[in-house]
């Protein structure tokens, strides 16, 4: 066994050095990885030697929450607007019909991440925003290194995960993550459980096939975390 410490995941030249010297020691026939920011770098693993994966372009570009929106708003899979907060920087008054979530468009953890619903929250939130106040090291190197912001309108509805696992492009779900949360603020999880028996399972996870269709996912595990309205339409969020 060997056990290597990586002092940075987004020092792309020596996680380069480092692939190929795994490559040359070992026969790889698996991987497996967690947190978003290591996702590309076990693509390109898998992709010097021969294991499906999604790739590195197409993993860069599903971890992008602006361009992942902006794809399923023009396919119709999305209801929800948004824009870069560079631009709703620049609104002389608030453009969406309510409140919406500002968010970094390369996110973990929903650290960093404000519902607004007027230009003076907008421009309080980006303020914290530019703190850069996240306590975690990698997730705020990796949120820090991409840099970019999205809002977007929010979604309303109740807040669950479909687990799946992609093979070779075959898409099994196996099952449904719900949250316990509180009574009085919604929004405040106390826990989860699963499998969740939701009354529109099949519904849900017919949708959450379809988001891995349109974002061209080939190969792994997934966790989707999307909100179910009460008429049973069914957000990526």
């Amino acid at each position: 066994d060997e056990l290597i410490f990586v002092s940075s995941l987004a020092d792309d030249v020596a996680l380069l050095v480092l692939i190929r010297g795994l490559t040359r020691r070992y026969d790889i026939a698996g991987t497996f990885a967690m947190f978003e920011g290591a996702l590309s770098t076990e693509a390109a693993l898998r992709e010097r030697v021969g294991l499906p994966t999604t790739g590195v372009t197409n993993t860069v570009r599903v971890l992008d929450k602006a361009r992942v929106r902006s794809k399923l708003y023009a396919e119709g899979l999305s209801a929800l607007r948004s824009t870069s907060l560079r631009e709703a920087l620049r609104w002389d008054r608030w453009q969406f019909d309510g409140p919406a979530v500002l968010k970094p468009a390369n996110g973990t953890g929903s650290a960093l991440c404000f519902t607004v619903s007027s230009m003076d929250e907008l421009r309080a939130a980006a303020a914290r925003v530019r703190e850069a106040d996240v306590i975690n090291p990698l997730m705020k190197e990796y949120i820090l290194t991409h840099g970019e912001f999205v809002l977007e309108e929010k979604a309303d509805g109740e807040l669950l995960s479909v687990e799946s696992l992609l093979c070779r492009g075959d898409f099994h779900c196996i099952g449904l993550t719900g949250r316990y949360v509180l009574a009085h603020d919604p929004v405040v999880e106390q826990g989860l459980f699963f499998p969740y028996h939701h009354p529109r399972k099949a519904e849900i996870i017919a949708r959450a096939e379809t988001f891995h269709r349109s974002l061209d996912i080939f190969h792994g595990a997934t966790h989707l975390e999307v909100m179910v309205a009460k008429d049973g339409s069914v957000e990526l969020i």
